[in-house]
């Protein structure tokens, strides 16, 4: 990291689930998060799920949505039928986007991080 040629860089604990590597730089105020770009070296941490604008959830960045929640609810689904949905579509979360990609059906992914919402 060029930083730490300038700097004395300082490892931050990132909370769980960070989408970040966090540091702090001695003498300055605040910290520095730098996002990995190859994203999945933070997947063992992810809590996180997606519900794109057309209303397709995603468990993960690289899977290729599991459910179509907006044809789901325009079909009338109760609030009781959305919190059994989610909880079973959560149990299915892979554990790292490697196996998210695999299971795709629809290709790579290739999607841009505005249509996922990220």
């Amino acid at each position: 990291m060029r930083l730490k040629l300038s700097f004395d860089v300082k490892d931050l604990v990132s909370e769980k689930s960070s989408t970040s590597r966090n540091y702090s730089i001695e003498n300055h105020i605040g910290s520095v998060g730098i996002i990995p770009a190859f994203t999945r070296t933070i997947c063992n941490n992810c809590n996180r799920i997606r519900i794109t604008s057309t209303g397709t959830f995603k468990n993960c960045l690289f899977d290729d949505g599991v459910f179509n929640l907006r044809d789901f609810m325009r079909k009338g689904a109760s609030n009781e039928d959305l919190k059994a949905l989610f909880l079973s579509l959560v149990k299915e979360k892979p554990e790292n986007g490697f196996i998210a990609e695999a299971n795709r059906k629809n290709g790579a992914a290739s999607e841009s991080m505005s249509t996922i919402g990220g």
